[in-house]
């Protein structure tokens, strides 16, 4: 009764491991779509933006990957420089008044301050397209969308902002389409420089002229990678 049994487990076991078993199905299986390089991009306070009519600096980094050598999917951060400033308006003038208009605590300047400090911040994602990533000089585009906050302070940025009291604070949302050209001087080491311009999509109540924080993009830095694969 018992080799009864063990013939039907046998032939069992027989056909389940000599059967063609279908191969796995992968995101990236090398036919259509193809991970090419993992890579990492640094603006270091060569990217610039318009703040509050200010052109300011800032640092960028950006790492992801690359598709098909063409397609760039990414996660970035951008923080200002230290010291970056704007003129505080006398008072009595339009200027001053607007300031006020817009929630700035101006009375927390020094009555003898002739500028402010500007701390902005933003990350999100990026989408990118290379065109001709192969050859020594391509084109690039890219679209970011991110959020961020600007705050004015009386001082320079401290560490991570804890003794700063800022006279006005915003949040944001926006998009920033780029474009630009990329320059491979080795295999795993290219430069670039983009242009582009920020729009706001949404702003937190206390902003009465999202526009002062639209405007013109400008940054130079160089990335790597495995660009030759």
């Amino acid at each position: 009764m018992k080799n009864l049994l063990i013939i039907p487990l046998l032939l069992m076991l027989n056909l389940a491991f000599s059967q063609d078993n279908p191969p796995n199905k992968f995101l990236f299986d090398g036919e259509k779509l193809s991970l090419s390089t993992f890579y990492v991009e640094i603006a270091p306070t060569t990217a610039w933006d318009n703040l509050e009519s200010v052109f300011g600096q800032s640092f960028l980094i950006e790492g992801g990957i690359h598709i098909n050598r063409k397609f760039v999917i990414g996660l970035y951060s951008a923080s200002s420089k230290k010291s970056n400033q704007i003129p505080v308006p006398a008072e009595g003038t339009p200027e001053y008044q607007t300031w006020i208009d817009n929630g700035l605590r101006i009375d927390q300047l020094s009555p003898d301050a002739e500028v402010a400090f500007l701390n902005f911040n933003h990350s999100g994602l990026n989408l990118g397209y290379l065109l001709q990533p192969e050859k020594t000089v391509f084109y690039r585009a890219n679209l970011k969308f991110g959020v961020g906050k600007l705050e004015i302070t009386p001082q320079q940025q401290t560490f991570y902002n804890i003794f700063n009291d800022p006279i006005y604070s915003i949040k944001f949302t926006n998009i920033n389409p780029e474009f630009g050209i990329g320059l491979n001087l080795r295999p795993w080491w290219r430069l670039f420089a983009d242009v582009g311009y920020r729009f706001i999509l949404g702003a937190s109540e206390e902003i009465k002229a999202p526009s002062t924080l639209q405007g013109l993009t400008l940054k130079f830095g160089f990335g790597f990678g495995a660009f030759n694969r």
